[in-house]
């Protein structure tokens, strides 16, 4: 070997340590600007030990039920019914005395959802939930999918009410408190809120029903529904 000779490249006199080692450095020109990368010996391939899936995009159960009558039971045991006009839900429905939905209103409504498990109930709910156990002899429920109870709403619509009338507020929500009756039904007058009112500050505690009247769920505020007499 002839000493100083370089087999890839003629020898530059100008040659120093500094100028040697910048010529191992790329000019990347990427988006107009100039951003000096320095290249590595040896190409290491990046070891990939596992792949997480979003929780958005994990396989889950498509719940939904057939729209028919349901039968289950109150916190007491005796039967109940209720109606479902069909889908997912989350949507209130009111709870008929007896089975087979010919009993009379009971005067409760309740949110319900359909869903695959307590976990996702909440989630769409955006509460606690019970499952409710359901016996019917119509439609039946997709392999692993449930009806759950989300708590009892009220109906809470300006557009509902009339002889509405300001009495307080609540000191915890600030929200106003009223007395009003439902139109058409005189001889029952409520205390509650507004649900215009609510759903700005609480949205969770909001839901619209099917027809786009709004509901409230009381339990999440943490304010009475109280029924307080009659305007006669």
């Amino acid at each position: 070997m002839t000493e100083g000779k370089d087999f890839d490249r003629k020898s530059d006199p100008h040659d120093t340590p500094h100028s040697s080692s910048r010529r191992r450095i790329l000019t990347a020109l990427a988006a107009g600007t100039g951003a000096a990368v320095l290249l590595p010996e040896k190409w290491v391939k990046p070891v990939v030990d596992k792949v997480m899936t979003p929780a958005h995009a994990q396989a889950t159960v498509a719940c939904s039920a057939p729209a028919g009558c349901y039968n289950t039971l109150d916190p007491a045991g005796g039967p109940v019914s209720f109606f479902w006009e069909g889908g997912q839900g989350p949507v209130p429905v009111d709870v008929l005395s007896g089975s087979g939905c010919e009993g009379e209103p009971t005067g409760i409504v309740i949110l319900v959802v359909v869903a695959a498990s307590e976990a996702e109930a909440s989630s769409l709910l955006g509460t606690g939930t019970v499952r409710l156990a359901t016996i019917t002899s119509g439609p039946s429920l997709p392999a692993g999918c449930n009806f759950y109870d989300g708590g009892e709403v009220n109906e809470s619509d300006r557009r509902l009410k009339e002889n509405v009338e300001r009495v307080g507020y609540d000191p915890r929500t600030k929200l106003a408190l009223y007395e009003f009756n439902y139109i058409g039904q005189p001889d029952a007058r409520y205390r509650g809120v507004m649900a215009d009112e609510v759903e700005p500050r609480f949205p969770q505690a909001v839901i619209t029903r099917p027809d786009g009247m709004k509901a409230v769920k009381y339990g999440v505020l943490g304010i009475p529904f109280e029924k307080v007499g009659s305007l006669h």
